[in-house]
Order: structure tokens, then sequence, then C-alpha cells
């Protein structure tokens, strides 16, 4: 018997090819439709072989199956009727060989196995050197293996760097408001919110602290809607404004806004005086988009609508003057 495993041939895979992770096996159509198997073999034998050579793709080692016609039998799935396997056993095992290790390969769908095995390993070392070009780096630079405090910094500088990019325009703003007593509120109320405990009542996680941190040190000291509100003379529908700001936001940046504003302050009136109530609200100077209007063209109007009023004014001053003259007459 040991002579008879000498004189047999090698295996046709690597002992240790494992595609059980494949949920597909390539198939050579001109091959199989070219073969002995598909001429000489019977309906019920091309089934039960085709089917085995679908599940040695999940052996191991792959392409391979056991020489035993009980395992077979399942494995063709035909149940328990080794009756029948016995019949089909040599058309449906046309081409397989029984190599040293006692197993039965097939050339063709070792073929197959050996080329998905290869892939399989040339991926395994991509991912090996892409973990170790991502994470080696700083093994090396720490040897000891302590790189919780470079990858804390890491973190919060990161954070740091999406917040203030996020908030660009609001940072840079050309608009002037007083910031220190909002700052000091939002970081009362950041220092007196607690951090949240892990379930089970355990520490704070304390790269949660790590993150809080970063957030509160970058962001900008106001809302920008605050800024646009301080900057605007008429305060008038101050939640429409806030939705309309919301939605120009989403158009264009706060700078933009800002540009357009502060060109049209100096053109506009006193909102304390008379003509103050042309100033349009800041809910329809938003929706219209009237941050890029010509500066020239806003204080055209604005005086437009100044001298409607004054002549409606006179107008009736005048009406009231006429009516002056005029004596009453009993019953009218």
């Amino acid at each position: 018997m040991a002579d008879d495993m000498c004189t047999m041939p090698d295996p046709l895979t690597p002992e240790d090819c494992d595609l059980r992770d494949y949920t597909f096996m390539p198939l050579d159509i001109v091959r199989l439709f070219g073969s002995e198997f598909h001429a000489q073999s019977t309906d019920s034998e091309w089934r039960a072989g085709v089917t085995l050579w679908c599940k040695s793709f999940h052996q191991m080692p792959a392409a391979s199956l056991p020489d035993d016609d009980v395992t077979l039998c399942r494995l063709a799935e035909l149940g328990r009727d080794i009756k029948t396997w016995k019949k089909l056993r040599e058309g449906a095992l046309r081409g397989w060989i029984k190599c040293s290790d006692g197993r039965l390969y097939h050339k063709t769908v070792s073929e197959k196995a050996n080329d998905a095995w290869e892939k399989k390993k040339i991926q395994r070392e991509r991912s090996r050197r892409g973990n170790e070009a991502r994470w080696g780096k700083d093994k090396k630079e720490n040897p000891s293996g302590h790189t919780k405090s470079s990858h804390k910094d890491s973190l919060k500088d990161s954070l740091k760097e999406s917040c203030k990019e996020s908030h660009k325009d609001s940072l840079s703003s050309p608009l002037t408001i007083p910031r220190d007593r909002d700052r000091d509120r939002d970081r009362e109320r950041e220092s007196n919110t607690p951090l949240t405990p892990r379930a089970g009542g355990c520490d704070p996680d304390p790269r949660q602290a790590d993150i809080e941190a970063a957030i509160v040190d970058a962001r900008p000291p106001t809302d920008e809607f605050d800024q646009f509100w301080a900057a605007y003379p008429r305060k008038t529908g101050k939640d429409d404004a806030r939705k309309a700001f919301s939605k120009a936001r989403k158009r264009v940046s706060l700078r933009e806004i800002a540009e357009g504003l502060n060109a049209q302050l100096p053109t506009w009136p006193d909102p304390k005086s008379a003509e103050g109530r042309f100033i349009p609200h800041p809910a329809t100077w938003l929706n219209g988009g009237r941050w890029s209007d010509d500066p020239a063209h806003s204080a055209a109007a604005g005086r437009a609508g100044s001298d409607r009023a004054t002549n409606f004014a006179s107008q009736q001053q005048s009406v009231r003057d006429a009516w002056a003259g005029v004596p009453d007459i009993e019953g009218v």
C-alpha cells in the first residue's frame, strides 16, 4: 500500500490552498463542452460530475475530493443512495486521479483553483504591505509601541483643521462684531457639560475628551447669523431673517453676503430717522439676493421710496388745506 502511494503523482494543488470563501468557480465553457466527459457521460453522470467539480472548490485543499463513496455520494447531492452513486461513479469521476495524499484531483479544476489561489495570495500581500505602510511608520518611530499620545495628537489636529476649514468664511468675515461675551458664554457652557460615561458606570472614554476639546477649540467664536444680525441696521423679523440667512448660505459664502452688505450700508439712511423705514427687512434683503445689488441702485431705490412717501404726504396736506376753507354744511 505504501509503495502504491509512492508511485502516485503529487497533489495538483498546494496543501494550504483554501478557497472556501469564494462564492464562485471559473467554468471554461469551451473545454467543458469539448471534453470526453461531456461527450460520453449520461445525463445523471454529467449532473453528478459537474456538482462534484463545484463542491471540490470548497474542499481542503481546493479542487480535491475524498476517496470515500459515502462522502462522494453526499457531495454529489445523492443523499444516502449509495447504490445509485456506484452506478454513476465511473462516469461522474471521469478525469479525476488519485494522488499521493490519498485524495482525488481533476486537472482542469486544479488549474482554475491554482489561478484563484495565486490571485488571493497576491491580494493578501498587497494588503499586508498597505497595512505596514499605514501603521508601520508609528511603530518604527516609537519601537516601545506607545503610540497612544501621537494618535491623540493627530486626532485633535485633524479635527481642528476640519472645523477650521468648514468655518473659514466665518473666521475671515469682514463683519466687525463684538465676540468676547459669546466666546465666554460658549466656553462656560462646554466646561459645565459632563462627558457621557460608558455603559456599566465605567469612566468616560479619554478619546471622547480629546474629540470634544478639539471641536471646542476649533469652533468659531459666534454663530454666522449672529454676526449678520449684529451688522444689519434694521432689526425686524429675526426668525424670518434666520431662515432666509440659512437658505442664502447654501448658495453663497458669508464673505460674499458681508461684502455686499458693507458696500450698501453707506447708501442707506439712518435707521433711527424717518427714512429708516425704507431700509429693506433683513429677510427681504436675503431672500432677494440683494447682497449682489449695485450700491448706487440700492441707494436710488431708497431715495425713490422716500420721495414717494414725501409726495404722498404733500398730497394729503394739500387736500386737508383745500377742505379747511369749506364751511360745514348741516346734515352733510
